[in-house]
C-alpha cells in the first residue's frame, strides 16, 4: 500500500485512488482507462490489461532464451556459415610460435661509441628586480636623448605600474 505525505501533512493512499478511479478513461491519447485497459468507443473495454501484457510477452522475439556456446575460441562475424574474415586473429599454438622464434633469431643492438658530453655554462640568474630597473634604466636614457612614439605599461615587482617610452629602434619587424 503506498501512502503518500503532502506538504500539509495530509496522508494520501494512492491505490485507493486508482481503484476508485480505475473505470474513467485516463487523460491521453493511449484509450487507456484508469487500470490500464484498452477501452474503444463509449468506454467499453476491448482488452484487459492482464490480456495485452500476455499479447505482449507471447508476441517478443524469443531471442533471450536463444542457447550460444561461450566456448567458441573465434567470434562469429555473421551467419552460420559465415567464413572467416581477415579481422579474425591467427591462432598460434607452442609448435608454431618456437619454429616463428628460431626463423626471427634475435639480434642483440649494435654497440654505439659514447663521445664526452660537453660542458654547459648555465647563464646567471637575474632577478625581476635587476631586469625591469636596468629596462627602465634604459628607457629613461633613450627619453632625454631621442623622441619617444608611444609609450608601453611596465608591471614593477613590487606590483606598480609604471609607463615606458617606446622609440623606433625598439621594434623588431617580424620576419
Amino acid at each position: 500500500m503506498s501512502k503518500h505525505l503532502t506538504s500539509k501533512g495530509k496522508v494520501i493512499d494512492m491505490e485507493s485512488i486508482i481503484a476508485q478511479q480505475g473505470e474513467s478513461p485516463a487523460i491521453g491519447n493511449m484509450s487507456v482507462n484508469g487500470k490500464g485497459d484498452l477501452i474503444g468507443p463509449g468506454g467499453q473495454i476491448i482488452k484487459t490489461a492482464d490480456q495485452r501484457a500476455r499479447d505482449h510477452y507471447k508476441n517478443v522475439d524469443g531471442s533471450e532464451s536463444e542457447q550460444v556456446s561461450i566456448k567458441n575460441a573465434q567470434p562469429s562475424f555473421g551467419g552460420i556459415n559465415a567464413e572467416p574474415s581477415d579481422m579474425a586473429p591467427e591462432v598460434k599454438t607452442e609448435a608454431t610460435g618456437k619454429t616463428e622464434a628460431k626463423a626471427k633469431k634475435v639480434q642483440p643492438d649494435p654497440v654505439v661509441k659514447e663521445e664526452p658530453v660537453k660542458e654547459v655554462k648555465m647563464q646567471e640568474e637575474k632577478s625581476a628586480q635587476e631586469v625591469t630597473e636596468k629596462q627602465v634604466a634604459k628607457s629613461k636614457a633613450q627619453a632625454q636623448s631621442k623622441e619617444p612614439i608611444g609609450y608601453k605599461e611596465v608591471e614593477l615587482p613590487n606590483g606598480d605600474i609604471e609607463m615606458v617610452p617606446l622609440f623606433e629602434d625598439d621594434w623588431v619587424d617580424d620576419e
